[in-house]
C-alpha cells in the first residue's frame, strides 16, 4: 500500500469512528466550560463532551456533539467551570468506605466534634440513640485522636464501660493503626490482662495493673482488624455501592485498598464478581495475608482487571504512624510514647531479619511493592532489607519495586531525600513521595 493510500485509509478510519459516535444519541452533553481531556503531553481542551450509557462517546467540537442530541438528551451547561477526567486515588483504605456509613464520626475539630472525652461520649450516645442500637450490638466510632485531647486526659476503657455497660464499643484511632475498646469489646476480640504485647505492638495498660485500658496499636491491633463484623451477602452489595459513591462523588474513579487482609479481599472479590463495582478497585494484599490470597487468586491473575477489580502490589508496613507516636525514629519523641513511655523512639513493626525475608519474598514474586515507612529508622530498615533482597546484584531493575513512603511532614521528606541520595540512587529504588489520603 502506497503512502497516499495509507493516509487515505487512516483518514477514512477516523471519519468512520467519528461518524459512528455521532450516529449515537447521547444521554448527556457537557459544554460551555474548560473540558480537559489529558490527551497528549500538553493540556488539551475540547468544546463539548457527550456521554452514552455511562461512557464518553464523543469529545470535540460543540457543533458535532450537538448532532448527537435527542429530545431525551440532558444538556449540562458548565457555565465556565472546568470538567476533568476521573482522579486516581493515591493511597486509601477502600474497605473502610463500606463501613463508615454505619459508624460514628469522632474526628477532632475542625473535622468533627471529638474535642475531648465528654464530647466523644456525648456523640456516641447520640449516635446510638439515633440508630436505635440494641443491647449487645457493637457500637463503632472512628477518628479518635489522642494527641488532640486537652490536658492529657485520654479516652479509656472505663469511660466507655460507664457510658455503655451493655454494648461492646470499638473506637478506631485517627491513624487507622489502633483502637480503644470497652470491656465487652475486649472480650469479643479476646484481649485480656493475659494478652502479651506482641513485638511492634502497643497495649496501653491501666496504671498499676496489666489490664488493657487505652489504645491498642500496630501489631496488637491486627487481630481486631482480622475479626471485623461480618456483612450479609446483601450488605456486601449495598455497602459496596454506597462506599464507591463516596469516591465517585468527589471525582475519584480508581480506589486503592492499601493493606488488604484476606477477609477483606474475599468481600471485595465477591462484590466484584457480582458486577457491583461502579469504579475501579485495586487491592494490595498485606504481607501476612499474601499466601492465603495467592491460594484463591493465583499470581498470573495479578495486575489484570476483571470486573473493574485487580490485585496490584504487596503491602509491607515497617512502622506505625506519627499521629499515634508509633513511627520508628532514631531519636526520641519529645512527648513520649502512647502509653507514657520515656525515651520513646517508636518500634519497627517487624524485626530486621523478618523484614529482610518479607522484602525478598516480594522481590522473588516480581510484583510491585507498596511500603509504609514513616520514621527515619524504618526507612533505614527498608534500605537494609532491599539490599538483602538484591544480594548485591543491581544489574537489572526490579519490576515495579517502588518504595511508597507515607510522608506527612517536611522532616520526613528531608530524611527520605537524604537516604535516597546516599543509598537508593545506587540500588535502583524509586521513591514515590505521597500524602496518605485516608
Amino acid at each position: 500500500m502506497s503512502w497516499t493510500q495509507t493516509a487515505f485509509f487512516f483518514i477514512a478510519c477516523v471519519m468512520a469512528t467519528v461518524s459512528n459516535a455521532l450516529a449515537q444519541q447521547a444521554d448527556a452533553i457537557y459544554f460551555n466550560g474548560s473540558i480537559l481531556t489529558m490527551a497528549g503531553a500538553t493540556p488539551s481542551y475540547v468544546e463539548a463532551l457527550a456521554v452514552k450509557d455511562g461512557k464518553i462517546a464523543f469529545a470535540g467540537g460543540k457543533e458535532p456533539a450537538f448532532q448527537m442530541k435527542s429530545d431525551a438528551t440532558k444538556l449540562i451547561d458548565l457555565e465556565g467551570k472546568t470538567l476533568l477526567p476521573g482522579f486516581i486515588d493515591a493511597h486509601s483504605h477502600y474497605i473502610n468506605s463500606l463501613l463508615v456509613a454505619n459508624q460514628c464520626k469522632l474526628y477532632a475539630p475542625p473535622s468533627g466534634i471529638g474535642k475531648d472525652v465528654p464530647s466523644i461520649i456525648a456523640e456516641l450516645k447520640r449516635y446510638a440513640a439515633e440508630r436505635k442500637i440494641a443491647k449487645g450490638e457493637m457500637i463503632i466510632g472512628y477518628g479518635y485522636d489522642d494527641t488532640a485531647m486537652p490536658d492529657g486526659r485520654l479516652l479509656n476503657r472505663d469511660d466507655l464501660d460507664e457510658a455503655f455497660p451493655n454494648n461492646p464499643v470499638r473506637i478506631d484511632h485517627v491513624s487507622m493503626h489502633g483502637v480503644v475498646l470497652n470491656s465487652l469489646a475486649l472480650k469479643y476480640y479476646e484481649i485480656s490482662a493475659e494478652t502479651e504485647t506482641p513485638p511492634g505492638g502497643v497495649i496501653v495498660r491501666k496504671p498499676g495493673t496489666n489490664e488493657p485500658w487505652g489504645l491498642i496499636m500496630e501489631t496488637a491491633f491486627i487481630p481486631v482488624m482480622e475479626k471485623s463484623e461480618p456483612m450479609t451477602a446483601q450488605q456486601e452489595l449495598d455497602w459496596t455501592r454506597a462506599g464507591q459513591m463516596l469516591y465517585a462523588a468527589t471525582g475519584v474513579t480508581t480506589a486503592h485498598e492499601g493493606a488488604t487482609h484476606f477477609p477483606q479481599f474475599q468481600t471485595i472479590k465477591r462484590a466484584s464478581d457480582a458486577g457491583t463495582n461502579i469504579i475501579d478497585i485495586v487491592a494490595h494484599p498485606f504481607i501476612l495475608d499474601v499466601d492465603k490470597i495467592l491460594a484463591e487468586h493465583p499470581l498470573e491473575k495479578w495486575t489484570k482487571y476483571e470486573n473493574r477489580f485487580k490485585v496490584g502490589a504487596v503491602k509491607i508496613t515497617l512502622d506505625g504512624s506519627p499521629q499515634g507516636r508509633t513511627a520508628f525514629f532514631t531519636t526520641p519523641y519529645l512527648t513520649g510514647g502512647p502509653g507514657g513511655e520515656k525515651d520513646w523512639k517508636g518500634e519497627p513493626t517487624f524485626p530486621q531479619d523478618l523484614a529482610n525475608k518479607m522484602l525478598k519474598k516480594v522481590y522473588d514474586m516480581q510484583v510491585p511493592l507498596i511500603l509504609h515507612c514513616n520514621g527515619d529508622a524504618s526507612i533505614d530498615a527498608f534500605l537494609s532489607a532491599y539490599e538483602f533482597a538484591r544480594a548485591g546484584d543491581y544489574s537489572k531493575p526490579q519490576r515495579g519495586f517502588n518504595g511508597a513512603t507515607q510522608l506527612h511532614f517536611l522532616d520526613f521528606l528531608i530524611v527520605s531525600t537524604r537516604l535516597q541520595n546516599e543509598n537508593a540512587a545506587t540500588s535502583g529504588i524509586a521513591f514515590q513521595k505521597e500524602t496518605a489520603f485516608r
